[in-house]
Parts: C-alpha cells; sequence; structure tokens
C-alpha cells in the first residue's frame, strides 16, 4: 500500500533524526471527553507522533477533572481556561510562544476558550468532528447534562446505561465495551463486577453529568483567530451545516475541509487524510509570509468555504434521541476522499 499521507513515517525505519522547530508555534491538542488521563493521552499520541516527526512541538492538554477542578456549570470554567494556559506555559521554552489549538470533539470548547483569552497568541485553531455552538443559545453541554440528570433521577442503572449507550454512539467501533454493556443489560454483571466500567462510568459523569461548561458570550469568543474545522463525512452529527456555525466564532477566517472517517476513528486511521489536512496547514502557516505556499497570505474569508466534496453515503441512524444529535450511533470502514490538487 503507498504511503497516504505526506506529514507520516510509514514504519521505524524510514524514521530520521526528528528536529523540533523552535520558531514554529507549539501545537496545544485537547482530546475528546469520556475519557481518563492516561485513556485521552493515547488516543491522540498517534497524531502527537505524525506531528512531532513533521517537526512539531507539542503538549496535550486534559479536562478539569484530571486537574482537580471541581464545580458545575459556567462558574469555574475560567480557572480550568486559566490551568490549561498554566500547563502550556509549564517549560520555559512554551512561554509566550505563538500557538496553534487543536480540540477533537468535547475538546474544541476548550481550545477555542482558550483562543478567545490569549488573543493574538493563537495563530489557528483546529476543531475536528463537532458541529459549532448554535449562537444566542446555552452551551449544548448544559443540555447534555440535564439529560443525563434527568436519566438518573429514574434510577441509578438507567442513568448510567444512559452514560454508556451514548459514549458507545461515539465508539461503536469499542468491542469491550459493546460486550460490557450488553452483559450489564442482561444482568449478568454489574457496574462494581467491573474496574473498567466504573472508572468510564466515573469519568462520564464528571465530564457530561455532573458537568461545567463555558458562558457563551463571557468565555468563547469570537476568537481573533482562524478556525479551520474538519468534518467527518461518516459521522451525521457533525456534517457541514452543523460544521458552518464555527464561522460565527471567529473574526480571523474559517476553513471546512471533510475526509471520509467517523466521529472518533478519525483521529486513529491515517488513511483518512486528517493528518495531511492538519500538518499540511500548520506548515503552511507556519512559514514565513514572503514565502508562503499560499497563492494569497490574505486572511482567509469568514465566508464558509469548503474545501474537499463529501461523497454520498446513506446513513442509517439508530433511535438514540439526544444521542444522535451530535454523534454517529455507527463506524463504517474509512477510507481516504481523494485530495483536490495542492493549493498552493
Amino acid at each position: 500500500m503507498s504511503k497516504p499521507d505526506d506529514y507520516w513515517l510509514e514504519s521505524e525505519e524510514e524514521e530520521a533524526e526528528t528536529l523540533l522547530d523552535a520558531k514554529r508555534p507549539l501545537l496545544a491538542i485537547w482530546y475528546s471527553g469520556g475519557f481518563s488521563v492516561k485513556e485521552g493521552r493515547k488516543y491522540v499520541d498517534e497524531f502527537r507522533e505524525a506531528a512531532k516527526k513533521n517537526g512539531q512541538e507539542c503538549v496535550v492538554l486534559d479536562h478539569w477533572d484530571a486537574y482537580g477542578i471541581e464545580g458545575r456549570g459556567t462558574a469555574n470554567w475560567p480557572e480550568y481556561i486559566n490551568r490549561c494556559i498554566e500547563e502550556i506555559d509549564k517549560e520555559p521554552h512554551h512561554r509566550g510562544r505563538d500557538l496553534f489549538l487543536f480540540g477533537h470533539s468535547r475538546g474544541a470548547t476548550a481550545a477555542v476558550c482558550t483562543a478567545a483569552q490569549l488573543g493574538s497568541r493563537v495563530k489557528k485553531v483546529y476543531v475536528v468532528s463537532t458541529p459549532g455552538p448554535t449562537p444566542g443559545e446555552e452551551s449544548f453541554f448544559a443540555n447534555l447534562s440535564e439529560h443525563f440528570k434527568a436519566e438518573a433521577r429514574k434510577g441509578e442503572l438507567q442513568g448510567d446505561l444512559a452514560l454508556l449507550d451514548w459514549f458507545l454512539s461515539l465508539d461503536p467501533a469499542n468491542p469491550v465495551l459493546r460486550a460490557m454493556i450488553a452483559s450489564l443489560k442482561k444482568g449478568e454483571i454489574t457496574i462494581s463486577d467491573s474496574p473498567f466500567l466504573s472508572e468510564k462510568l466515573d469519568v462520564m459523569k464528571k465530564q457530561y453529568r455532573e458537568a461545567m461548561w463555558p458562558d457563551m458570550q463571557r468565555d468563547h469568543g469570537p476568537i481573533e483567530a482562524p478556525i479551520l474545522v474538519v468534518s467527518p463525512a461518516l459521522d451525521p452529527g457533525a456534517q457541514p451545516e452543523g460544521c458552518q456555525k464555527w464561522a460565527h466564532w471567529t473574526n480571523g477566517g474559517f476553513e471546512l475541509e471533510s475526509v471520509r472517517a467517523g466521529h472518533m476513528d478519525i483521529m486513529a486511521n491515517r488513511y483518512c487524510h486528517l493528518y495531511r489536512v492538519l500538518l499540511g496547514d500548520m506548515t503552511r502557516m507556519a512559514q514565513p509570509k514572503n514565502t508562503s505556499s499560499r497563492e494569497n497570505d490574505e486572511p482567509v474569508s469568514a465566508k464558509v468555504t469548503v474545501t474537499k466534496k463529501i461523497q454520498t453515503i446513506d446513513f442509517t441512524v439508530m433511535n438514540l434521541g439526544l444521542h444522535s444529535m451530535l454523534f454517529s450511533p455507527f463506524m463504517p470502514e474509512c477510507s481516504p476522499i481523494e485530495p483536490e490538487p495542492d493549493r498552493g
């Protein structure tokens, strides 16, 4: 199989000495919600390694519960964003450095709010697998929290299953989680029988049910930096129509790309061109203005620009109510959309 990605070294034998370019913006990465620190960092590790091989220095950020920040709603959200900035600047050579910010799924909210606070220091924000918030409305995660609290009031097991079923709709290719949920519904096991389920539920209760979220007017922008959004073509909840809403949240320009992937496997599958889209753009952004590979160095217009055609796909959407509002309930095999000729 030919190498699908200009920004990925296919084997260790091909890997040369990596020289991280300290002149390039530092890349800060937020992984999706629903993961412990160990799981979340492992989830983005392949992307981080690909970025490193492309000369891009990275730092991975965690969700608020990993930093011991407690509270529900909007009150303590600024404390969390401040902690993220502290983590970004922890190393002396990171302090004050220009930034690229990347957020997958729930992680996109923290990335955009960090950009709102840091202003011109952030050169671009990359959002993957999540539609934009609707202007004038409360955060989606406020509504999601209320939904899960309502399910929990019907009974502890029903509340737990609501969380687990929803997460499985994000990651349906996870055979361990699928089998355990099936056993739980049949009464073959209990939550306490499984350290895996116990840990997963503990994380999800903190990050989704008893969660925190930004005040959309105080914390969320619009931001100065441009935003590039990647829509997974196989995720009905993150199609271009919803992703276009991110154009409202930036004054710096908006771009929209699509790759043939699902909500979760988009980060793990090298053959759906996500790495090429993101790391190629970072390389172009990091070039001096007088040698940029773009034909036009003016900021991209806030007008929505779809730069890849999306294949027509038939979806079978499970009746998951609120679950199916944002995430795909299944995970077809990932295959690449043929890239258009280089824009430069």
